[in-house]
Protein backbone atom coordinates (compact mmCIF):
# COMPACT_ATOMS: atom_id res chain seq x y z
CA UNK A 1 0.00 0.00 0.00
CA UNK A 2 1.01 3.37 -1.20
CA UNK A 3 0.97 5.88 1.79
CA UNK A 4 2.51 8.82 0.67
CA UNK A 5 -0.11 11.07 -1.09
CA UNK A 6 2.01 12.57 -3.74
CA UNK A 7 3.39 8.99 -4.87
CA UNK A 8 -0.48 7.77 -4.92
CA UNK A 9 -1.55 10.55 -7.01
CA UNK A 10 1.46 9.71 -9.09
CA UNK A 11 1.16 6.13 -9.66
CA UNK A 12 -3.03 7.06 -9.99
CA UNK A 13 -2.11 9.20 -13.24
CA UNK A 14 -0.02 7.13 -14.56
CA UNK A 15 -2.49 3.73 -14.45
CA UNK A 16 -4.97 6.52 -15.91
CA UNK A 17 -2.84 7.07 -19.07
CA UNK A 18 -1.87 3.70 -19.35
CA UNK A 19 -5.59 2.63 -19.62
CA UNK A 20 -5.96 5.55 -22.10
CA UNK A 21 -3.27 4.18 -24.13
CA UNK A 22 -4.01 0.32 -24.43
CA UNK A 23 -7.91 1.74 -25.19
CA UNK A 24 -6.49 3.47 -28.06
CA UNK A 25 -3.93 0.51 -29.04
CA UNK A 26 -7.27 -1.53 -29.45
CA UNK A 27 -8.81 0.55 -30.97
CA UNK A 28 -6.28 1.09 -33.90
CA UNK A 29 -5.55 -2.77 -33.96
CA UNK A 30 -9.05 -3.19 -34.71
CA UNK A 31 -9.31 -0.07 -37.20
CA UNK A 32 -6.11 -1.65 -39.48
CA UNK A 33 -7.87 -4.99 -39.37
CA UNK A 34 -10.88 -3.67 -40.77
CA UNK A 35 -9.33 -0.91 -42.94
CA UNK A 36 -5.69 -1.69 -43.69
CA UNK A 37 -2.50 0.72 -42.64
CA UNK A 38 -2.49 4.26 -42.83
CA UNK A 39 1.17 5.23 -44.57
CA UNK A 40 0.66 8.50 -45.20
CA UNK A 41 0.12 11.85 -43.79
CA UNK A 42 -2.76 12.87 -45.71
CA UNK A 43 -4.80 8.88 -45.02
CA UNK A 44 -3.68 9.51 -41.05
CA UNK A 45 -5.68 12.89 -41.15
CA UNK A 46 -8.25 11.10 -42.88
CA UNK A 47 -8.20 8.42 -39.98
CA UNK A 48 -7.49 9.93 -36.49
CA UNK A 49 -7.72 8.03 -33.41
CA UNK A 50 -10.80 9.01 -31.46
CA UNK A 51 -10.13 10.80 -28.14
CA UNK A 52 -11.15 8.51 -25.59
CA UNK A 53 -14.22 9.51 -23.44
CA UNK A 54 -14.92 6.38 -21.37
CA UNK A 55 -13.98 5.43 -17.82
CA UNK A 56 -10.85 4.71 -16.43
CA UNK A 57 -11.54 4.87 -13.01
CA UNK A 58 -12.06 0.96 -13.13
CA UNK A 59 -9.79 -1.68 -11.92
CA UNK A 60 -8.24 -3.60 -14.68
CA UNK A 61 -9.28 -6.65 -13.44
CA UNK A 62 -12.45 -6.04 -13.15
CA UNK A 63 -12.59 -4.89 -17.07
CA UNK A 64 -10.31 -7.57 -18.54
CA UNK A 65 -13.28 -9.94 -19.19
CA UNK A 66 -15.25 -7.24 -20.95
CA UNK A 67 -15.11 -7.64 -24.93
CA UNK A 68 -12.73 -5.72 -26.74
CA UNK A 69 -14.56 -4.14 -29.91
CA UNK A 70 -14.13 -5.71 -33.12
CA UNK A 71 -14.68 -3.11 -35.55
CA UNK A 72 -13.57 0.61 -35.63
CA UNK A 73 -17.09 1.67 -35.31
CA UNK A 74 -17.87 -0.82 -32.28
CA UNK A 75 -18.55 1.40 -29.11
CA UNK A 76 -16.36 1.75 -25.89
CA UNK A 77 -14.73 5.61 -26.45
Amino acid sequence: MIEDVRVRELADEIIKAQRREIKEMEWLINEIRENGTVETEEEKEKRPVPKYTGSIEKETKETKDQPVPTKSTDQFW
